[in-house]
């Protein structure tokens, strides 16, 4: 799923003080990236990070959000859109890259 990977990442390093810091006032925003892929799954960004940080693998924490959600259709469409977006506005006005 296009994003999801990048956004664990991010909570990750949070937890382990290594997001850079122009990222630290955005965790859990409703707004971006983060957000629109955590309404996609329909998680709250409190529920995730809890799940982040108790381990498993990106693939694991996927298959828990789409327990909780509806079903694979809805990943099909995230992953066609924000692929387009993704080159065209997203990267380019919101730079999240990780050192």
């Amino acid at each position: 799923m296009i994003y999801f990977a990048r956004m664990l990442d991010k909570i990750r390093l949070h937890a382990r003080g290594e997001l850079r810091a122009d990222c630290h006032a955005n965790p859990g925003l409703r707004m971006g990236g983060d957000g629109l892929c955590r309404a996609f799954l329909r998680v709250a960004y409190a529920d995730l990070k809890t799940r982040v940080l108790e381990g498993g693998t990106d693939e694991e924490i996927l298959d828990w959000c789409f327990s909780r959600a509806e079903n694979q259709a809805r990943l099909i469409c995230w992953s066609g859109t924000n692929l387009a977006a993704s080159w065209v506005g997203m990267t380019a006005r919101h730079p999240f890259w990780i050192n």
